[in-house]
């Protein structure tokens, strides 16, 4: 099969991987099934619920060598209200343990090379702390600890290093909660708890640490000379939340503390500059190959504001949030920067090109890395008019910053949309590994084949106006496979096949055949309308699959079990 059909082809099969109406679960292209509130091992082998070796995805380097001219690929991976990790609190160690490992299997598949664990979500820790109470996304009671003397941060870094992962150590540093401003829901072991004088009640409903307290910017560093001294991390990560916004309640910190300035504003961006410039000595002091970062916002300054801004009209990190990132990395206080370009390739309000270029101008000449934060979180869009339908939008931002050496790799937002939505999964495999006759494209568990072809869409004999559909199946990668004697191309090594076929006026028979095996599927097209208008309907559209009520399809393979758990209304 060429590389050219095989990259046009696979992220519309996979596309067909879908959630199923009135159940939580979704299949992932890694043979796993997912639900919103746990993780069903594909197999019941108790040993699934230990730590795993790596996965081989037969790119493995050399034991001991280092690939330097490679880009850094890292996937976010969140723990805040369990968007990603843990899959609900409370989970057993053995469950806790069989996640992580799956997550970390499936970035590794997916050709990533460094993972952001978010290991302090809310002035809380994924880890042994004598500063900040184990967090409530992991336990479900903040302050409880995990069963069996259990460190989520130390089996992450070994099950990372053993897949040949780094693992970034993501913190919030000034999060204290999320929607309540009720110091009674907080451990008291929490700081925020035993010094309320710290704690500011925002108008987002949150509540934060008050950055213009000097004792509030030494318990963030101290807690990460806590990591620092207790887990073999590759690097300690920001993101963008610093001060939430302007309307922060700090006038009586400024009166104690902000004297030396005139004006507020420059006193914010002051108490952000010292956290930034001391947690990187702090850092360097310990291990100067521990990499410590920051992913902004991706707008510093619009140059309407700021003579040095970029040409863009969006919210600013400098004058919202007093993160005065370009002055970060002309100062040398990172190892890289990674700003969040959440927008699209011709956005009139902040273009991902325009701001791309204005980073790329701030790092030239320093010692600084530039990565780039992608919103892979926005791909897959049902509007085929919007930028990120499908997966294109990630590829064009992808290309062009592989055309500019300044650019040293890209991190993207967040692990589980490239589960929820397999084509984005297919891309970045393909995208990182290459077309597949170049190199040992990985099969992601195959299961074993019973010989059966199996239409997923149409799921059945229909009536349409379609002058062409795309096909999807399953069938036995083993062996060829023909439609009305024809061989049928586009088949992956996992099974999966799709194909378009042209739709004359009345029935329209198609014959499936492996061997013995053959299936027939009958399409009447009743009305004639233009081919390209067909095509249109026939990408933005979805034809019904075999459940009732109707929602979305799910099509697996051969040997393949799903598990349903319903909840009614």
């Amino acid at each position: 099969m060429s590389s050219k059909v095989l990259r046009f082809m696979i992220p519309l099969i996979f596309a067909a991987v879908m959630l199923l109406s009135g159940c939580s679960h979704i299949i992932n292209v890694f043979g796993h099934i997912y639900s919103g509130a746990e993780v069903i091992p594909a197999s019941d082998d108790p040993s699934k619920d230990e730590a795993s070796p790596a996965p081989d995805t037969g790119h493995e380097e050399d034991e001991g060598e280092e690939n330097e001219d490679e880009p850094f690929r890292g996937i976010w991976i969140s723990t805040i209200i369990n968007l990603d990790y843990p899959s609900s609190p409370g989970l057993s160690v053995s469950e806790l343990k069989a996640e992580a490992v799956e997550i970390l299997d499936n970035c590794a598949k997916m050709g990533f090379n460094a993972v952001f664990l978010q290991v302090r979500p809310s002035g809380d820790a994924f880890y042994k702390s004598e500063l900040f109470p184990w967090s409530a996304y992991l336990t479900g009671k903040q302050g409880l600890a995990p069963d069996e003397d259990f460190d989520p941060l130390e089996f992450w870094v070994e099950q990372a290093h053993a897949r040949g992962l780094e693992l970034h150590a993501w913190i919030n540093p000034f999060r204290v909660a999320r929607l309540t401003h009720d110091l009674e829901t907080l451990s008291p072991d929490n700081y925020a708890y035993k010094h309320p004088e710290w704690v500011v009640m925002h108008t987002d409903g949150h509540m934060y640490f008050n950055p213009g307290i000097p004792a509030v910017r030494s318990l963030i560093i101290d807690g990460i000379v806590e990591i620092m001294e207790n887990y073999d991390v590759d690097g300690i990560h920001f993101d963008d939340y610093f001060y939430p916004d302007r309307n922060f309640d700090d006038e009586d910190t400024y009166l104690k503390y902000g004297r030396d300035f005139t004006d507020r504003d420059d006193w914010r961006r002051s108490n952000i500059d010292r956290l930034i410039e001391e947690t990187y000595n702090a850092i360097k002091a310990i291990d100067p190959d521990v990499r410590f970062g920051v992913s902004p916002f991706g707008i510093w300054a619009n140059k309407s504001s700021n003579s040095l801004g970029s040409d863009t009209n969006g919210n600013q990190s400098y004058y919202s949030h007093f993160a005065d990132t370009r002055k970060w990395v002309l100062n040398g206080w990172l190892d890289y920067i990674c700003p969040q370009l959440y927008w699209n390739i011709g956005y009139s309000i902040a273009d991902y090109e325009i701001l791309l270029n204005w980073w790329i101008d701030v790092v030239r000449g320093t010692d600084v890395d530039l990565y780039i934060g992608h919103a892979s979180y926005r791909s897959g869009d049902k509007n085929p008019d919007s930028p990120w339908y499908g997966t294109a939008e990630i590829r064009r931002q992808l290309d062009l910053n592989a055309s500019h050496p300044e650019v040293d790799g890209s991190v993207h937002f967040r692990y589980k949309f490239f589960i929820t939505y397999p084509p984005l999964a297919a891309f970045i495999i393909d995208y990182h590994y290459g077309p597949a006759e170049h190199v040992d494209y990985p099969v992601m568990n195959r299961p074993e084949q019973d010989g059966t072809i199996r239409i997923g869409r149409p799921a059945k004999d229909i009536t349409t106006t379609f002058g062409r559909m795309y096909v999807i199946g399953t069938c036995d990668p083993d062996r060829t496979l023909y439609l009305n004697g024809r061989t049928v191309e586009n088949v992956t090594e996992n099974g999966y096949f799709g194909v378009f076929v042209e739709l004359k006026e009345g029935e329209n028979v198609l014959e499936f055949t492996q061997g013995e095996t053959s299936l027939i599927r009958k399409i009447h097209r009743s009305v004639s309308q233009p081919a390209a208008e067909a095509v249109k309907k026939d990408v933005a559209e979805i034809i019904d699959g075999s459940t009732y009520p109707h929602n979305k399809d799910v099509y697996i393979m051969p040997g393949e079990k799903i598990t349903f758990r319903c909840t009614a209304p």
